[in-house]
């Protein structure tokens, strides 16, 4: 499988937005993608998660820092 996604501001939309980010696999096979959180606010990070290159799911996950 692969997973892509994007994160950033949502009060702030372009201002710290990481651009589409594929996620990587670590020693135990976890999905991983690190998060750079530039200032305290509202965000919003989306991915969508490809099997043999079809899209299965599309999701976002809201958080305040």
């Amino acid at each position: 499988m692969e997973i892509t996604g994007n994160y950033g501001m949502t009060t702030m939309k372009g201002e710290h937005d990481s651009g589409n980010v594929k996620f990587q696999l670590n020693k135990m096979k976890n999905y991983l993608l690190p998060v750079n959180i530039a200032m305290p606010g509202k965000w919003e990070l989306k991915f969508i998660i490809n099997n043999k290159g079809k899209e299965i799911f599309r999701g976002k996950i809201l958080f305040e820092a």
